[in-house]
């Protein structure tokens, strides 16, 4: 079945992955790059690139990724620091001015914390997307250009009508990428004939 045609319902497309947006999502978790993806997805580098920017299910699952590896890396952080911190409080404890001075530099003033990572659910950064959407098309329907898919908007636009707009209007975009993906393939397949 043709990957353009997996999930026809636009609010369930820019939510969903298929198979290649998966190859590429776990070559992109091995840190590959947008290319190394594309190459193992079979599809443009420009694909994978739009994926990454604009396709919020894409997008969630690369950042529950990126989240995971930093509860990782934030928990070796913590082991670390822990015995770093206790051998610096044996010190402090048996008086050494150096511990002192040590504990205070460090401790006290940088205390650990993790790095913000985009949110890993699609429907909130559809909502953020819309949301600038909603307030532009509330204020004026001159303002609602913001975005291709804003100039019919008026003032009554609701956030359920903005939200199915931009979810079609999304998903023809993928549609089109995959389209000009499948060209591309057949290029390359005939050029390889050729060869």
């Amino acid at each position: 079945m043709n990957d353009t045609t997996e999930t026809p319902d636009p609010a369930k497309r820019v939510r969903t992955l298929n198979n290649r947006q998966h190859i590429a999502l776990r070559v992109l978790a091995d840190n590959g790059t947008h290319q190394e993806a594309a190459d193992a997805a079979g599809v443009q580098r420009t694909t994978v690139t739009d994926w990454a920017n604009h396709h919020p299910g894409f997008q969630a699952a690369l950042n529950a990724f990126h989240q995971a590896v930093n509860r990782e890396l934030l928990a070796k952080q913590l082991r670390g620091a822990t015995a770093v911190l206790d051998h610096l409080l044996k010190g402090v404890e048996s008086g050494d001015s150096r511990s002192v001075e040590l504990w205070l530099r460090h401790v006290g003033v940088t205390p650990l914390a993790a790095q913000a990572i985009g949110s890993t659910d699609p429907d909130e950064l559809i909502d953020q997307r819309v949301a600038p959407l909603v307030e532009a098309a509330a204020v004026d329907r001159a303002a609602a250009n913001v975005a291709a898919i804003a100039p019919h908007f008026t003032s009554g636009t609701t956030r359920p009508e903005v939200r199915r707009s931009y979810e079609t209007k999304l998903a023809e975009r993928l549609d089109r990428l995959e389209e000009s993906d499948a060209v591309q393939r057949g290029i390359d397949e005939r050029r390889s004939r050729k060869s």
